[in-house]
């Protein structure tokens, strides 16, 4: 992303956004849930006071990834340092604020069938297998999916979620086909013909996900400096695309 010099549309190419990893140990074995990773993350977030420095975030979510960042944004708007906080610099709540769009690339939102498969065939309970079971069996999922459709309907501007799923088989089987993305998604969700691991590995910027996330950003960033006659349009502020990418323990 930071090579890509190209314009869409007459708007600044990604080689202008500043671009930064945000890692996470997601082994199927953590003792860890969705729940406690989203605060871990939320943390280090606001040590590095992201919410602060950039006034438009954008996160680039893959797999397990997309439901963390969809936690962690809604413990973001519900934290004491939310709307109305004293000290701004510890303001989490301008996190959730300032997010403007969420990719959910290859994103169980509907839960994973391997995951339901490996809990029942080995027997093993940690956090993350639970959390990723079949949303006909998982309370978590179920909330969260219900939490996003509220945030997205009742009038407050929330972050946008768009959405790609693939279509090439992983382990002998698409592992998130597209009836187990997020029914929150706006627009209509991008089908790459990729597996789950290649899905966000394009080779060049020609690939077909990289230009659906130059497209999207293009699309937000057009509608945001649309003309208004009411109101004067600033120029854009520095924008912070975040995207988010397994550590080495769960690799």
């Amino acid at each position: 992303m930071a090579a890509d010099q190209e314009s869409v549309r007459g708007v600044d190419p990604l080689g202008r956004y500043t671009i930064a990893g945000l890692e996470y140990p997601a082994g199927l074995n953590s003792t860890v849930s969705a729940v406690e990773l989203a605060v871990q993350m939320n943390t280090a977030l606001l040590n590095q006071g992201v919410g602060q420095r950039f006034e438009e975030i954008f996160f680039v979510t893959h797999s397990f990834g997309g439901i963390l960042v969809q936690e962690m944004l809604h413990q973001a708007l519900l934290s004491p340092g939310g709307e109305g906080a004293v000290n701004e610099k510890t303001k989490l709540g301008s996190l959730y604020d300032k997010t403007k769009l969420v990719f959910l690339i290859a994103t169980p939102a509907e839960g994973a069938d391997l995951a339901s498969m490996t809990r029942k065939l080995t027997g093993m309970g940690t956090p993350i297998l639970s959390d990723l079971r079949r949303i006909d069996e998982n309370s978590y999922l179920r909330s969260l999916r219900n939490t996003w459709a509220a945030l997205l309907s009742n009038g407050k501007l929330a972050p946008q979620l768009a959405c790609a799923y693939e279509t090439v088989p992983t382990w002998g089987f698409v592992a998130v086909p597209q009836d187990k993305i997020s029914t929150n998604c706006r627009g209509v969700p991008f089908p790459a013909a990729e597996d789950h691991n290649m899905i966000v590995k394009p080779s060049t910027s020609s690939a077909a996900i990289h230009g659906w996330v130059r497209g999207k950003l293009a699309e937000h960033r057009l509608a945001s400096t649309a003309p208004n006659t009411s109101q004067t349009v600033a120029e854009p502020a520095p924008t912070h695309l975040l995207g988010t990418r397994f550590s080495s323990e769960a690799r």
